[in-house]
């Protein structure tokens, strides 16, 4: 992805994609779709993102991601979804499982975007 893991990386109008290392093998990454486009990049973007991210995966590191954008979340293994809304509304954790999972269920708002995201 072009940065040591412990080093700061660049500010995109005016949001700071991060990479931060936890704990030995593993990365976080805080709304990566963001970094080339603010407004949530394209999804040929996207798919140059979710490339290095399976052969982190694919290694044997933990890459945790914060993010909205419905092909990246498709794309987990596992999703947290906190809510039930933004700001003092939120901040539960109203669903712990698979992508699958979520659409299924569509118990949350996340579940019910992507549902849609995926015509289910």
């Amino acid at each position: 992805m072009g940065f040591a893991l412990n080093e700061q990386t660049p500010r995109n109008a005016g949001r700071c994609f991060e990479k931060r290392p936890m704990v030995r093998g593993s990365l976080f990454h805080s709304q990566p779709s963001t970094f080339r486009h603010p407004r949530g990049g394209n999804l040929a973007d996207v798919e140059q993102l979710l490339g290095p991210l399976d052969r982190l995966v694919e290694a044997g590191k933990s890459v945790i991601v914060v993010e909205h954008h419905q092909a990246v979340m498709v794309h987990a293994d596992r999703i947290i979804d906190l809510g039930p809304d933004a700001g003092h509304d939120g901040g539960r954790v109203v669903f712990e499982g698979t992508p699958a999972d979520l659409v299924k269920a569509r118990s949350t708002l996340t579940g019910k975007h992507l549902a849609a995201y995926v015509k289910a």
